[in-house]
């Protein structure tokens, strides 16, 4: 019996980095894709020395690896002094904007692990917007488990209403032992991350890298007390090579004809849609919005983003458009601030970055630098 879920965590060496693509199969369908770069800084947690301060109660640090992070915030509790050593979490920033802009970060130091964010440094229980939609549970959430606050602050997203209080216990547990033990920037804590929803069901894993292997199994039976079915990788299969091309896409053609042409600048995403041979122009424009969220979240866009949809004759059409975006965005749990529609027809939004988009790391590693063990 195929179970709920197949994990295919693939990794290959290249001339500066290790890379680990992974796909998550549903019933032979791909629905998810995620990559990992061993090099790649972004969303990395460092130990650093305040080098410089701003009046903004903005910062520079030096982390250790040389490099100078200026920081966006200072801690709430206190203003930071120079050479004081402190905690600096970077942030995203596209391959666009690297040329144009300083290496950014936070003090704000969170660990996610699916429905939990475990903030460092801070104290309290948070609940996300989304969640509170279930103020009764909400509630619950915050009168159970304000004892395991103390010295870390825990935010819960929407998905924690799938879960017992027993597995969200045993979730922060793990997370304060990668924290105590310094195992944030691990590879095999980054993966585990993107993955552990899919262990509420049942899943098979296959891999070719026996460090991952053993990291997911000790991870999964710490929270979940069982061991997943863990295999060896065997060869490529075209069919993930064929969904990982297609996450790739910059250009992506719609059902009825017309396409997409998505263009990277160092302020913001553009997304361009032509209609093509189609002269209905309300209905690509819908086809635009159902379509974008999962195109954009699946290639792992993020930033601001400005889309020009064919022409709008009517503001109800612009609600209506705006209403099936954010239905469409919800339906895929996507963390999204939408801003709505412009008179001049322009869909506004912002989604949090999570890393390299998959386009620049099948270019940069994939295409050009690869070079596979034997």
């Amino acid at each position: 019996m195929m179970s709920d879920y197949q994990i295919y965590i693939e990794k290959t060496s290249c001339i500066s980095a290790d890379l680990f693509r992974v796909f998550v199969l549903q019933g032979g369908n791909v629905v998810s894709i995620y990559a990992h770069v061993s090099e790649d800084k972004h969303q990395r947690i460092y130990l650093g020395k305040v080098n410089q301060t701003f009046q903004n109660n903005k910062a520079k640090i030096k982390i250790t690896n040389k490099d100078d992070v200026y920081t966006e915030r200072a801690f709430k509790e206190h203003n930071i002094n120079v050479g004081e050593e402190v905690w600096v979490q970077t942030k995203s920033v596209s391959p666009s904007e690297m040329d144009y802009k300083e290496y950014k970060g936070t003090l704000n130091i969170a660990l996610p692990l699916g429905p939990i964010i475990l903030y460092p440094f801070d104290s309290g229980i948070h609940i996300s917007k989304r969640l509170k939609q279930y103020p009764e549970f909400a509630n619950s959430l915050k009168h159970h488990f304000q004892k395991f606050s103390g010295a870390f602050g825990i935010k819960f997203r929407l998905s924690a209403k799938n879960y017992t209080f027993q597995q969200l216990e045993k979730i922060i547990s793990f997370l304060k032992h990668i924290w105590l033990k310094g195992q944030y920037n691990h590879l095999g804590f980054l993966i585990t991350s993107s993955l552990v929803d899919y262990f509420l069901s049942s899943v098979e894993v296959f891999t070719n890298d026996i460090s991952i292997k053993n990291w997911l199994t000790e991870s999964v039976k710490f929270i979940f007390a069982k061991v997943p079915k863990v295999n060896k990788l065997q060869e490529g299969d075209e069919n993930l090579e064929d969904a990982w091309d297609l996450a790739c896409r910059k250009v992506i053609n719609l059902p009825k004809g017309g396409s997409l042409f998505i263009n990277e600048t160092p302020a913001c995403v553009v997304i361009d849609v032509n209609a093509g041979a189609e002269t209905y122009y309300e209905q690509v424009n819908k086809e635009v919005v159902k379509l974008l969220p999962e195109f954009l979240y699946q290639g792992r866009f993020g930033g601001k983003f400005v889309v020009d949809l064919l022409p709008i004759h009517k503001r109800e059409e612009a609600v209506e458009l705006i209403n099936i975006f954010n239905n469409a965005c919800h339906a895929k749990d996507i963390s999204i601030q939408s801003f709505g529609i412009s008179k001049m027809g322009l869909l506004e939004f912002i989604i949090p970055r999570r890393g390299y988009p998959l386009w620049w790391i099948d270019k940069k590693f994939i295409k050009t630098k690869i070079v596979l063990d034997k």
